[in-house]
């Protein structure tokens, strides 16, 4: 089957004074028309000493024409999809355990290699790239997350066998 979408992905532009790691967010552009939505993960504290939460949003419509772009700063082709293949990254991308935008975006690739819709050499020169925030890291106590720990295992394995 022909593919219908490119998937990009969008880096925003660093804001030195907030000291954070760039927010990634996936960009699924349907081919032949300016039809893109995007897919992202954002995180905060909620309070003081509360709980360290995250809001996922998908299928956010975004036309370059029309919406500034004015918060990414680089824009990259990582694979393309056809119809099955984005109802797949949808089905991931929902029920992939939320944590730190870089690395559920790296979790949520991963799963798309899995079932062979990306390719491993995206998951792993974007593994290289992902990184925790400060305030990520302090508060998950300088670990990461247990989602993280096994696909990075994961990751590890693989790279052992090849």
């Amino acid at each position: 089957m022909a593919p219908l979408y490119e998937i990009w992905l969008f880096e925003a532009k660093p804001v030195p004074e907030l000291d954070l790691p760039v927010s990634w967010t996936p960009a699924l552009r349907t081919l032949g028309t300016n039809t893109t939505n995007l897919y992202t993960i954002a995180g905060g504290i909620r309070l003081a000493d509360g709980p360290y939460t995250h809001r996922i949003m998908r299928g956010i419509p975004f036309n370059p024409a029309f919406d500034p772009i004015s918060d990414f700063d680089k824009f990259t082709p990582i694979g393309t999809l056809d119809e099955a293949g984005f109802c797949k990254f949808e089905e991931v991308f929902e029920r992939t355990e939320a944590g730190p935008n870089q690395f559920f975006f790296i979790r949520v690739f991963g799963e798309m290699a899995m079932a062979g819709l990306m390719s491993w050499d995206v998951v792993r020169e974007w593994r290289g790239k992902a990184r925790y925030a400060e305030r990520e890291w302090e508060m998950f106590l300088g670990e990461y997350t247990i989602a993280d720990r096994r696909f990075i295992g994961m990751l590890e394995q693989m790279e052992q066998k090849n």
